[in-house]
């Protein structure tokens, strides 16, 4: 009887510090906004959005531990409205950038376009918006 008294008072414990550490579930985010021409704020179509972690590869800009995937840039092309979409994305810290040809590349948050952007911090399941880039056409 107190065999099983003292195993129950050992395993008990272990069950719910098993269920303490189980990590949380990382739900995937979306991005969306739209790319406009700077000079004449209308919509740019074709644009080539691309959203790359930033980091160790595989880590998306978060502190974790075990065996790493590459991670790879997530990517969208915007429609007529200039706007786009990125399903998908995991949590973590990303840039950018937005390009098409006959128009100076840019990333998102730059003041000017040799500047570096605005680093996007993703969590699980957020929904990002009016993510929006001005595009500066070349001479």
């Amino acid at each position: 009887m107190w065999c099983y008294f003292l195993w129950f008072l050992i395993a008990l414990p272990m069950a719910f510090s098993q269920q303490a550490q189980a990590p949380a579930e990382k739900k995937p985010a979306a991005l969306a906004g739209r790319i406009v021409n700077s000079k004449t704020s209308e919509p740019v179509r074709r644009v080539n959005v691309t959203l790359r972690p930033m980091g160790p590869p595989g880590m998306a800009g978060s502190m974790s531990f075990g065996p790493m995937a590459p991670a790879a840039p997530y990517a969208a092309t915007t429609d007529a409205e200039g706007k786009f979409r990125i399903e998908g994305v995991e949590p973590g810290m990303y840039r950018m950038m937005a390009e098409k040809q006959g128009f100076v590349r840019k990333e998102y948050g730059a003041r000017k376009n040799s500047m570096m952007g605005s680093t996007i911090t993703v969590t699980s399941g957020q929904e990002l918006k009016e993510l929006n880039i001005d595009l500066i056409p070349q001479a």
